[in-house]
């Protein structure tokens, strides 16, 4: 999809991904995923809880909440991929299932931005299983930061009882997880022209958190007619234009309508403008 984009950036043009015809519905998704699971970890418990909710327990006891949107989206984006797609949503389970027992540090702790009905969701998840409430801290009124422990295979939300364990305080979180971003991000970069349309460019994980790098969004780096601007339409998928460039906020509505369902861990179909540091949702 991000290539897809970038396309539009450099010729101004962009084509709806064509949805194929003999791709599987969302419950026959679901099934083909447990039986996945089923195989690779025979002693586990799988059960549908919903059209693309799936509960896991460990022989231990041990239990987790698979959420398959994502991993939907993407067989749809391509469905002659689904072994692929399996196994990139799989291969993580044994590890969030056993991430207590690993060797886990503030070092890891990195920056996620959510929106609303997904933190809300979460918390509804974690609050039904009796387990301690995330940390987050609120951006605007559709974003949120949450922290998480990014873990060489797979990744765990800081929850109220690790602040304690890790001995955090909220008020620094911010400070710890985005100076581990930092180190942890290869760099970051912009595709199509900062001062009109561009899109930034980390590692296909965490385009979304670049916009709590404070000293990227300046004029120097982003010279656009007006505001700053940005489209966080995914985690991977940022667009930056001028909050004056009605041509450029045009096509950031095209790319929308035309994708609108398309985009993998999607985070927000809004815009937000930076105002004296802060980024507030923008209206056209």
């Amino acid at each position: 999809m991000r290539k897809i984009i970038a396309v539009w950036l450099f010729l101004l043009t962009v084509s709806p991904l064509i949805m194929a015809g003999n791709s599987m519905g969302a419950d026959s998704f679901a099934k083909k995923y447990i039986a996945f699971i089923s195989k690779l970890y025979p002693t586990y418990t799988v059960e549908k809880h919903g059209e693309l909710e799936v509960r896991i327990t460990a022989p231990g006891g041990e239990k987790m909440t698979a959420f398959l949107d994502n991993a939907y989206t993407d067989y749809i984006n391509d469905p002659d991929d689904l072994e692929r797609v399996l196994t990139v949503y799989s291969k993580s389970i044994a590890a969030s299932l056993n991430f207590d027992k690993a060797g886990l540090s503030k070092d890891q702790l990195v920056p996620v931005i959510k929106n609303k009905a997904y933190l809300f969701r979460s918390l509804e998840m974690l609050a039904s299983t009796g387990k301690a409430g995330l940390v987050y801290e609120k951006l605007n009124d559709e974003l949120y930061v949450l922290y998480a422990f990014d873990a060489p295979n797979a990744m765990r939300f800081l929850t109220e009882a690790d602040l304690d364990v890790f001995g955090l305080v909220k008020s620094e979180l911010r400070t710890i997880s985005t100076s581990n971003l930092r180190e942890l991000i290869p760099g970051l970069k912009l595709e199509g022209d900062p001062a009109s349309l561009s899109m930034v460019v980390v590692d296909g994980n965490y385009e979304s958190s670049s916009i709590l790098f404070d000293d990227i969004w300046t004029d120097r780096h982003f010279p656009v007619e007006g505001d700053i601007v940005v489209y966080i339409l995914a985690r991977d998928l940022v667009l930056v234009t001028g909050s004056k460039d009605k041509e450029s906020l045009n096509s950031i509505q095209e790319i929308i309508g035309e994708n609108r369902g398309q985009f993998s861990h999607p985070v927000s179909e809004l815009g937000f403008v930076l105002i004296n540091g802060q980024w507030k949702l923008f209206s056209p």
